[in-house]
C-alpha cells in the first residue's frame, strides 16, 4: 500500500469515529466530533484528491490548504442546505462525511504506484516554516469556524425552546365562581417574537369584548375586566390577527347550574 493510500485510509478511520461522536447525544461527545469534521478532515481528503503524492503543497502549507478547503466546504455546504431548506444536524453531519469519502477515494484512485514515475523519484522540497500571514489566516478561519459553532448552539437552544401563547378566563371576585358577575380575561405572549392577535369575549347572545389587532412584545401581558351580563355562561378566544378565522385558543366559564 502506498502512503498516499495509508493517508487516506486513516481520514476515513477518524472521520468515521468523529462521525459518530458528532452523532451522538452528549454535548461534549458533539463537540469534539464536530470540530475535525469541520476544521480539517473534509480539506484533508480533497487535498489528497487534487495532490496525493504531495508535489505541490506539503508541511506546514499542506496543513494550511487542508484547513482551508474544510472549512470552505462546510461554509459553503452550511449555505446550500439552508437554501434547500434542509439544514440540520444531520445532514451537515452526512455531507461532510461524503466529502471525505468522496476525496478519500479519489485519492485512493490517484495514490497508486505508477511504473513510470515512483514515489522515490518525487523531487523533495525543502520545508519551510509557516509565514505569519499563513498563519494569521489560518487562526482567523479557526476564529471563524468556532463564532459559527457557537452560533448555532446558541440558535439550536432559542429553536428548542417553547414558544406558546397563553389565554385565560377568571371569575371576578374568583370567591363568587360561577356566580361572579364580572371576568377577567388576559392574553400572554411566549412566542419569543412580537405577534399580532385578535380576542374576542361573548355570551350565547352578544359580543361583551373585541380586541382586533393585539400587539404583544414577547413575554408582555395584557388583561381587562369585562361586565358579564345574567351570569351566563362566557367564552373567550384568540387567534392571529393574520388568520382571524383560525381559533389558536379557547376558554369558558360555564353558567352556573339552576
Amino acid at each position: 500500500m502506498t502512503g498516499p493510500r495509508r493517508w487516506v485510509c486513516g481520514v476515513v478511520a477518524v472521520a468515521a469515529v468523529c462521525a459518530g461522536l458528532a452523532a451522538s447525544p452528549w454535548r461534549a461527545a458533539e463537540a469534539v466530533g464536530a470540530l475535525p469534521l469541520v476544521l480539517y478532515l473534509p480539506g484533508s481528503a480533497l487535498v489528497a484528491a487534487v495532490d496525493p503524492w504531495a508535489t505541490r503543497a506539503r508541511g506546514l502549507d499542506r496543513v494550511f490548504w487542508s484547513g482551508s478547503a474544510s472549512i470552505g466546504a462546510a461554509v459553503l455546504g452550511g449555505f446550500l442546505l439552508n437554501a434547500a431548506g434542509g439544514l440540520r444536524r444531520g445532514s451537515w453531519l452526512l455531507l461532510l462525511v461524503s466529502l471525505v469519502v468522496g476525496g478519500s477515494a479519489v485519492g485512493w484512485l490517484r495514490g497508486a504506484r505508477r511504473r513510470d514515475r515512483g514515489p522515490a523519484e518525487i523531487p523533495r522540497r525543502r520545508r519551510r516554516p509557516m509565514s505569519p500571514g499563513t498563519g494569521l489566516l489560518l487562526a482567523g478561519a479557526a476564529a471563524l469556524v468556532a463564532g459559527a459553532l457557537g452560533l448555532s448552539v446558541i440558535a439550536s437552544i432559542r429553536l428548542n425552546q417553547e414558544h406558546f401563547v397563553q389565554l385565560w378566563l377568571l371569575p371576578r371576585p374568583r370567591a363568587a365562581g360561577a356566580y361572579a358577575g364580572s371576568v377577567r380575561v388576559g392574553t400572554r405572549n411566549d412566542e419569543g417574537r412580537t405577534v399580532v392577535l385578535d380576542l374576542r369575549v361573548q355570551t350565547a347572545g352578544a359580543t361583551l369584548l373585541r380586541r382586533r389587532r393585539l400587539r404583544l412584545r414577547s413575554g408582555q401581558t395584557w388583561s381587562v375586566v369585562v361586565r358579564r351580563p345574567g351570569r351566563l355562561a362566557v367564552t373567550a378566544t384568540v387567534s392571529l390577527a393574520s388568520r382571524p378565522s383560525r381559533v389558536l385558543l379557547l376558554t369558558r366559564l360555564a353558567a352556573p347550574f339552576p
